[in-house]
């Protein structure tokens, strides 16, 4: 059974218990079939090719009224026909080629087509981008009724939005049915393969099931067991996890656990990887040449990197927190771990509370205040200046007037620090995080009123569209290539008319230096890319 090429048998029965599901499953799976157990729900997946041919869905349905309302591209159309045309696929296009739309558009052929089968359609996203799959369905699929989660007509919708977040705490009521399709937006949600929501979304049971994301690795190519998981296709292609893991992963002794754990990725594997899930994972690139001849240069961008001088307390700072770091690093390499965690000389997590306060500490000494109390010693949270905070303010000032900037942050405390000293400075700013301010309406206001600064945290990163900006600033980056550009793609997406500009900010000497370089090679890494435009994009 490979991907495309897997059709959905269903039975359920509320008198079938573990031994007879057992006994069943043995039987079926002799015929490579993949069988699940739910809630007293027992389904089964067989190779299709095994019952009978089915004819491929080719571009005549482009011809046709599926009451999809909307123009698309033909690289987006290739997008369309292999969702059609497989039942479990990671659909992988870079951001802001239009996602959303492909994905409408083949719901809108599902439907207008399957007059005899009733099931639902489910789509699964982060929270803070439901709204906007339900835009996309009112705009694009207006006669189909599309409603969110808690939103009343919910359970009569056709079409049923909900987040990861309630779905992991709801899935009792979505795991005992199936459905016609489930998409699964930004599924670097489910990447980890022992998350409840992952878990949760692995439990769901459709005849489609569909991944989207910019990025099927995130972090390490392990990561595809548990994409694949979801889509029933894991252990068919590699094994039980462990299985999975010996073959792929290196294995490091850790001297605190007294064993050999995964570490990371054998990188020697890394084709022998890319040619089992070749057939699971297709997309475009935005410098693909099927792209490139359609929108010609319009996903350019210009980056700029600025260099600015930290104060002499920030380099003060840098270096306690290398010493700190040092010290504990060397604890933790060396046998003396144990003894070092029971008399309290180090916490196992100390780790994580310097790197972060190196990145604050590189926002600004100020910045510092925000870390744990146990970091405080030595360390200076005061400064007669924040030469990054004052670039910032030199570079809205000058850009402001006639553009839309959009400045991130990763974290809460300092994106409202950011918005307090705009306000200081009489510049009008909206600020968006985790815990300040709705989505939507921040969203509205920032496109259509005379604000032309959002100040945000990554909680705007995924799947909101913000075309109509000019400028991004990131205040400070994220760790990974992907997050980076999650964030470019909010601005950098079809529909531009001007070339937007990427503005980091990058305090010479300390943590921010480090962080782009790390990107810069994740960049690189993110260029490999499997034969034709199938394929697993390696970070």
């Amino acid at each position: 059974m490979i991907a495309g090429e897997t059709y959905l048998f269903e039975q359920s029965s509320l008198l079938l218990d573990d031994k007879m599901a057992r006994k069943i499953s043995s039987q079926l799976k002799q015929y490579g079939a993949v069988c699940k157990y739910v809630h007293n729900k027992f389904f089964w997946y067989v190779p299709k090719t095994k019952i009978r041919i089915q004819t491929s869905i080719n571009e005549d349905i482009f011809n046709r009224n599926t009451g999809f309302v909307g123009s698309i591209y033909e690289f987006q159309k290739d997008g369309i026909l292999k969702l059609l045309n497989n039942n479990r696929l990671i659909l992988s296009y870079d951001t802001g080629l239009g996602k959303t739309i492909m994905t409408i558009y083949a719901l809108s052929y599902l439907l207008s087509v399957s007059n005899s089968d009733k099931r639902d359609i489910l789509v699964v996203a982060p929270r803070q981008i439901l709204n906007q799959w339900k835009s996309e369905f009112a705009q694009h699929l207006p006669s189909v009724s599309a409603k969110i989660y808690g939103e009343k007509g919910f359970n009569e919708a056709r079409i049923k939005i909900i987040s990861y977040a309630r779905l992991r705490l709801s899935i009792k009521d979505f795991s005992d049915k199936s459905y016609l399709a489930i998409v699964f937006d930004e599924a670097n949600y489910v990447k980890s393969i022992r998350a409840k929501q992952t878990k949760a979304a692995t439990a769901l049971t459709a005849r489609y099931k569909w991944l989207l994301t910019a990025t099927p690795i995130k972090n390490s190519p392990i990561e595809i067991y548990s994409l694949l998981n979801v889509l029933d296709l894991a252990e068919y292609k590699f094994g039980k996890y462990q299985e999975f893991l010996k073959r792929y992963a290196v294995y490091s002794y850790i001297p605190h656990l007294h064993m050999e754990v995964p570490t990371g990725f054998n990188m020697l594997m890394l084709d022998d990887l890319k040619s089992k899930v070749n057939d699971v994972i297709f997309g475009y690139k935005k410098d693909s040449p099927k792209v490139f001849a359609e929108l010609n240069n319009k996903f350019d961008y210009i980056e700029q990197n600025i260099s600015i001088t930290p104060t002499n307390n920030q380099i003060k700072n840098n270096a306690i927190l290398n010493d700190k770091i040092g010290a504990v690093l060397h604890l933790l390499a060396s046998d003396e771990i144990d003894d070092a965690l029971v008399s309290g000389q180090i916490d196992y997590n100390t780790v994580l509370p310097y790197f972060i306060a190196k990145r604050l500490n590189a926002d600004g000494a100020e910045f510092i205040a925000l870390s744990t109390e146990k970091l405080s010693d030595g360390l200076i949270t005061t400064d007669e200046e924040n030469p990054k905070m004052n670039e910032l303010l030199d570079i809205i000032s000058e850009t402001s007037g006639e553009h839309k900037i959009v400045v991130f942050t990763v974290y809460d405390k300092v994106a409202q620090r950011i918005h307090e000293v705009l306000k200081q400075n009489k510049i009008d700013a909206l600020i968006i995080t985790g815990s300040v301010g709705d989505p939507t309406k921040i969203l509205d206001e920032f496109k259509n009123s005379k604000t032309n600064i959002l100040v945000s945290t990554d909680v705007f990163k995924f799947g909101v569209n913000m075309q109509f900006a000019d400028y991004i600033i990131n205040y400070d980056l994220p760790l990974t290539y992907s997050e980076y550009e999650q964030r470019i793609g909010r601005i950098n997406r079809i529909g531009r008319t001007s070339v937007p500009i990427v503005i980091n900010l990058i305090c010479e000497g300390l943590i921010d230096e480090h962080i782009l370089r790390l990107i810069n090679k994740k960049k690189e890494y993110n260029n490999i890319q499997a034969s034709g435009q199938s394929g697993l994009v390696s970070q």
